[in-house]
């Protein structure tokens, strides 16, 4: 069975990037590992074991309201010095 084209590797939540390393240089490979499987996979591939990745949001109202509180903290510690 052909997968659907959009359950595929590369937007799967089970799959993680593959990096070389050489020295000091890391550069991301056209390769994923999948940890339900445990086995190097292609970009392309897919199972029926596919699961969308999940989605975090950058900015959140606790995030905000700890930088606000941070900026204060900052503002009141910096006329100190």
């Amino acid at each position: 069975m052909k997968p659907n084209k959009a359950k595929k590797c590369n937007h799967c939540d089970a799959c993680q990037w593959v990096y070389d390393r050489y020295m000091y240089w890391m550069w991301r490979r056209k390769l994923h590992y999948c940890v339900l499987h445990e086995k190097i996979a292609e970009r392309n591939d897919g199972c029926e074991d596919w699961r969308p990745r999940k989605r975090t949001e950058a900015v959140t109202v606790e995030r905000c309201d700890k930088a606000i509180q941070d900026i204060e903290f900052l503002k009141v510690h910096a006329k100190e010095l």
